[in-house]
């Protein structure tokens, strides 16, 4: 059941208030954030760029919601320059900037995820030069596919009740991977399709792109993992048979008897 949550104390939306929403919505993806449609033009076009962040509906100011979220205590001196980049007019431009993005990383991820998270992506952004895949998509697909990897059991499944209920079954281990490609969609803005489906696949394998099947071979063997088996050797040349020998493995390592080599 989704929620109505109405917002008040809002005129703008300073850093610490949308900070506020987006740590609302990672852990209550459900909820629906209402607001009254400010009557000035310039505010209502600086609320629907920041909004376009998290799920929400424009009312007016006699609508009552079920429950508040009182944002006035984190009011501050605001202009457009120290809006951060979820409210920004380009947050698809900044999104896709490297610096950008180890910053935000940075600061959602431990200090050993996110060194596992550079490694991949220049691990991945190797393998793309191999097979001409568009490097900065396999760079900035290393870099994020563990954005969820912190969150805990309930808000993953939180999550995949809103967005995907189908994958509420999935082991636990590979959950992350879907949760990170609705967070990137709906909390950070991002939207090419090409980086979202590798990360979406990038624990269950189903590599059905070559960006895909590379975020999946770096993501397994990237230098710091230590793992000298020659997958990543093999990938160089052959980026199917890799992905291939690599999910057989995988299957081997969980357990599973059997493994017939068929591309999921």
């Amino acid at each position: 059941m989704r929620k109505v949550c109405q917002l008040i104390g809002v005129e703008i939306l300073t850093v610490k208030q949308l900070d506020a929403l987006r740590e609302a919505h990672r852990k209550h993806p459900q909820r629906r954030f209402v607001i009254a449609r400010p009557k000035k033009e310039e505010t209502a076009i600086a609320l629907e760029r920041a909004f376009a962040a998290l799920p929400y509906v424009f009312v007016t100011d006699e609508w009552k919601g079920e429950e508040t979220l009182d944002l006035s205590a984190l009011q501050e001196e605001i202009s457009f320059a120290n809006i951060s980049h979820f409210a920004s007019p380009f947050p698809y431009l900044l999104m896709h900037e490297r610096e950008t993005v180890q910053g935000m990383l940075k600061e959602v991820v431990k200090e050993k995820r996110y060194r596992h998270s550079l490694s991949v992506a220049e691990t991945a952004e190797m393998l793309a030069k191999k097979h001409h895949v568009d490097p900065q998509k396999a760079y900035l697909a290393g870099l994020l596919h563990d954005m969820a990897k912190s969150f805990s059991e309930e808000e993953n499944d939180a999550w995949l009740r809103c967005y995907d209920p189908e994958q509420l079954s999935a082991p636990a281990g590979i959950k992350h991977g879907y949760v990170a490609c609705y967070y990137l969609q709906h909390v950070c803005l991002f939207r090419d399709a090409d980086i979202l489906e590798a990360i979406y696949h990038h624990s269950d394998g189903d590599c059905r792109s070559k960006l895909a099947q590379i975020l999946y071979i770096a993501d397994k063997r990237e230098p710091l993992r230590g793992l000298e088996d020659g997958i990543l050797q093999y990938a160089e040349k052959d980026l199917y048979g890799a992905c291939r020998k690599l999910k057989g493995k995988v299957a081997e390592y969980l357990g599973e008897k059997k493994y017939d080599g068929k591309r999921s």
